[in-house]
Formats: structure tokens, sequence, C-alpha cells
């Protein structure tokens, strides 16, 4: 998983709590990737990053799926779901992490 975010956006500063809380919701393996929009503005122009917090989702070295804003709420529950249902469509351990090289001209489902 890769969450682009900013520093200077208040609603990312407050992404630390949410994604522990993501992390103790989930009963497989994600490792989940930080990259800040202003740190690496390449990556985010690839990406198609308009928007922070964005979270992208890969398999294999694929994009699989993408969410924008704070998994809070209703929001919570649609990204968990998203990401169980990433997850059971393929291997038993689910590893998303960002490949530029490899992930090249792939699109959100």
């Amino acid at each position: 998983m890769v969450c682009f975010h900013a520093r200077w956006s208040q609603t990312c500063q407050d992404l630390s709590v949410v994604v522990r809380e993501l992390e103790g919701s989930v009963d497989f393996s994600v490792t989940w990737n930080m990259v800040d929009v202003d740190s690496d503005p390449a990556a985010a122009r690839e990406w198609d990053v308009t928007a922070v917090p964005d979270f992208l989702f890969f398999r294999g070295g694929q994009l699989i799926d993408r969410f924008l804003g704070v998994p809070v709420g209703p929001a919570r529950n649609a990204f968990l779901d998203r990401l169980r249902t990433a997850h059971f469509s393929g291997s038993n351990v689910l590893v998303l992490r960002l490949d530029r090289r490899e992930n090249k001209g792939s699109e959100s489902p």
C-alpha cells in the first residue's frame, strides 16, 4: 500500500492514527509505505496524484485499486472492504509497494 500525503496538510498529519487503526483491523499482512508529494513530486506526477491523501493498492507490481481521502466513518469500512477484496483475490499475503518501473501505464480499475 502506498499512501501519497503532504506534510502541510492537516488531514494528512492525522493519518498516522488512522493507519494504526487500519493496521489493527486487518488479519493479514499489508506493507504500508508513505510518500510525501513534496519530497517525491515525480512519483506523484507519475501516479497522477492530484489530491492527498491518495492510497494506491499494488499486487505483483501492478496497481489494482486506489482510494482517495481519509478512511474514517463509512469510508473506513469501504476502504477495508476494498483492501480485503484485493487481498483475498490473490495470494495469502498482500504486499503493496511502489515500483514505478513495473507499473508504467497502469490504471485504476
